[in-house]
């Protein structure tokens, strides 16, 4: 047989002097029938041949093996990859559970993310940098009395948006500071920023402060013996509107500014109940300043806006429908309730989306990509992300019915998407049942009405953490403790319940794949140090497992 040269290797199966066969012939030793020319020229093959080819073949097996277990190992990478970089995403639940870990005494929880893995806390009057995944102190900067330090991550999706430096608050109000501090602790700079009394200040993103003053005097206090007359005040209440600037924190440069108009319908937050009177209170208000967002709300006032050093976006004017707080979606944009009961998807790369009902924002995801999963009229609806006005991927109906149109204040019902990975959305409906759903479908695998003993009467979830294999769920009760739950999302059978005897202090996180737990001892106070300085004190514990 002649061979042509090749960087191939090649074999030949034929001998090299080939004997003539005759057709016709039966060989000693040889059945008859169709096979018989192979079986003859088999039989042939020299045993040298046959161990080249039995070697070759033997390699080709183990280069199979070999590049098979090579590209599992990779794809498990690239799994792993995407699960620590994403919101609520621990390497492996099993061992978050398992593992010592670090701990850290502190007067705080997180209060900012920075780059390199570092969170920043507050212990007395210093602020500290602390590796996440070690617990190694990375600096520590004294600070003096009232430390303010962010901005801090609220929403899920906040802790994938690190920070190159935090901006920290300290002093007394008549005389306060802010500090910006790099990820690495070094002190980029000082400002005194005099008497605030008057103002108020938070660290807000990209090397900001966000500061909030009323743009009028402020109405005299008014109090009120019944809720009858508190509620008819407020049918001709007129006040101030708030003025909202950032500036630079080193330079004291503006910006940005947004002026917020007084809205006589946005009363939901004027009245204070106090024991047996209610007062008009223009004075109080919340106020959210973290990585992706600030929110403002006030009597009479409201403001949604991703401002400068946080993808600046126009800002939102007015107050939210039903009385609930915005969200940075874990798959992009600003989730804004509407009057209607819908929510609005704003800070996109393209124009803004009314969507259906009301985004229900999975607390975890392994990373992957997933549908938006709005609750509309008609129940649990996912939404092609790419294509938010077409058909719905698939709808999973609601228990009760759809809800009429004419009351869309209904759309809510209580239910959470906790965790959504690649094959699994896990739900919790408004009776406390947890269900598992074909993330592709929205069919029913599974459903726990029970997860822990007590569920629901003196036990709730506080927090949903997941490896893309298993929920790792956080319940506390009433006992001042607190349970980790490891769920299996491919059968909803529960592989693990560790019950702790401590009081936790804030939601559950997840940062590089290490969960983050911060406990208290439940007695925070302000105090007057003997030096005269004004020091508030948390003691608890910062932690973190789950770091292999």
């Amino acid at each position: 047989m002649s061979r042509r040269r090749s960087s191939m290797a090649t074999f030949d199966l034929q001998p090299d002097e080939p004997e003539t066969v005759d057709d016709a012939a039966e060989p000693e030793d040889v059945p008859p029938g169709a096979g018989e020319r192979l079986v003859a020229a088999v039989r042939r093959v020299r045993p040298r041949t046959w161990g080249i080819v039995a070697g070759a073949v033997a390699g080709a097996v183990v280069l199979t093996v070999g590049g098979t277990a090579a590209g599992n190992a990779l794809a498990e990478r690239h799994r792993l990859d995407l699960l620590v970089a994403a919101p609520g995403g621990v390497r492996d639940a099993a061992a978050a559970v398992a593992d010592e870990g670090w701990s850290a005494g502190t007067d705080s929880g997180v209060l900012a993310v920075l780059a390199g893995g570092v969170v920043v806390a507050q212990d007395g009057t210093d602020a500290v940098g602390l590796d996440a995944a070690t617990g190694d102190e990375a600096w520590r900067e004294p600070l003096g009395e009232q430390v303010e330090c962010g901005p801090g991550p609220v929403d899920p999706v906040e802790w994938t948006m690190p920070l190159d430096e935090v901006v920290c608050l300290s002093g007394d109000l008549t005389d306060r500071a802010v500090s910006v501090i790099a990820a690495d602790g070094t002190v980029v700079g000082t400002r005194g920023l005099g008497d605030v009394s008057g103002l108020t200040v938070a660290p807000a993103a990209g090397g900001t402060v966000l500061v909030v003053e009323p743009d009028g005097p402020l109405p005299e206090a008014r109090g009120f013996a019944d809720e009858d007359a508190a509620l008819r005040a407020l049918e001709t209440l007129d006040g101030p509107g708030l003025r909202v600037r950032v500036e630079d924190a080193l330079s004291g440069h503006v910006r940005a500014t947004v002026d917020v108009p007084f809205d006589p319908a946005a009363t939901d937050q004027c009245l204070l109940w106090m024991n047996d009177r209610i007062e008009l209170d223009f004075a109080g208000y919340g106020l959210r300043s973290s990585p992706g967002l600030v929110e403002l709300g006030r009597c009479g006032a409201h403001l949604v806006w991703t401002p400068p050093g946080a993808g600046e976006t126009a800002p939102v004017v007015g107050a939210p429908g039903n009385g609930e707080a915005a969200l940075r979606s874990v798959d992009g944009g600003v989730a804004v309730p509407q009057d209607d009961g819908r929510s609005r998807l704003t800070a996109l790369d393209g124009p803004d989306v009314v969507l259906p009902g009301v985004l229900l924002d999975p607390a975890a995801t392994d990373g992957s990509a997933g549908p938006r999963l709005v609750l509309t009229a008609d129940g649990l609806t996912a939404l092609d992300p790419a294509d938010l006005g077409g058909d719905p991927l698939w709808v999973r109906p609601r228990q009760g019915g759809p809800v009429p149109e004419e009351e869309p204040g209904l759309l809510d019902d209580g239910s959470e998407v906790l965790v959504r990975t690649a094959g699994t959305v896990l739900l919790q409906q408004p009776d406390g049942v947890l269900v598992g759903l074909d993330a592709g479908t929205g069919a029913e695998r599974w459903s726990v009405a029970e997860p822990v003993p007590g569920w629901q009467d003196d036990r709730w979830l506080q927090g949903a953490l997941t490896d893309g294999r298993e929920a790792l769920l956080t319940v506390a009760g009433d006992d001042d403790g607190y349970t980790l739950v490891r769920l299996d999302l491919a059968t909803g059978r529960v592989l693990q319940e560790d019950s702790r005897a401590e009081r936790l202090g804030e939601r559950p996180a997840a940062l590089g794949g290490v969960l983050l737990l911060r406990t208290t001892e439940g007695d925070g106070a302000s105090y007057v140090s003997e030096d005269g300085i004004t020091v508030h004190r948390d003691p608890g514990s910062l932690r973190g497992t789950g770091r292999a």
